[in-house]
């Protein structure tokens, strides 16, 4: 899930407009590298559980953070980091079953 942060940081420097040229396209980058992460951690997770809670929470958890870079202005990214931390604590509940069990 550290990937899932470190894309939401990057989409965050994407949409600062006053970030310099040079830093948002390293950001650019990282976010792609990241949400290239995201998608490979998910299918690493579908490899070891046919939890289909659990997978249904990690891939909600992913959708919304991958779909931050999309965000229209401030407010509409904000919406949807508060959409991505609610997922991602959703997954992490659903993951917790994984560990207990």
């Amino acid at each position: 899930m550290t990937t899932l942060r470190r894309h939401q940081l990057h989409c965050h420097t994407l949409r600062a407009t006053r970030a310099p040229e040079e830093e948002r396209t390293a950001a650019a980058r990282v976010a792609l590298e990241a949400r290239t992460d995201v998608t490979e951690a998910l299918v690493a997770l579908q490899l070891c559980t046919g939890d289909q809670n659990v997978l249904d929470h990690a891939s909600r958890a992913a959708d919304v953070t991958v779909a931050l870079h999309q965000a229209a202005d401030q407010e509409d990214m904000d919406r949807r980091a508060r959409a991505a931390r609610t997922a991602h604590d959703a997954f992490v509940v659903a993951a917790r079953s994984l560990t207990l069990a």
